[in-house]
């Protein structure tokens, strides 16, 4: 048996209803359900790379 396994028995006998609702810490906060595409990923990477090698100032971190 997997551990998947263990556990869907584990939740079925008792009863449990799972729920993947996502509840805001604050109002700030928005889980609209998108997901961006591994190509649209990659692009903003190259957006924030390419804008940080024409900077003239040095990046913040944090």
């Amino acid at each position: 048996m997997s551990i998947s396994r263990h556990i869907d028995d584990y939740i079925a006998d008792r009863g449990i209803k799972e729920n993947d609702e996502v509840v805001p810490e604050s109002e700030c906060q928005v889980f609209d359900g998108q997901v961006l595409s591994e190509e649209d990923r990659l692009e903003n990477a190259r957006a924030v790379v390419a804008q940080l090698l024409e900077s003239d100032s040095p990046p913040r971190l944090g």
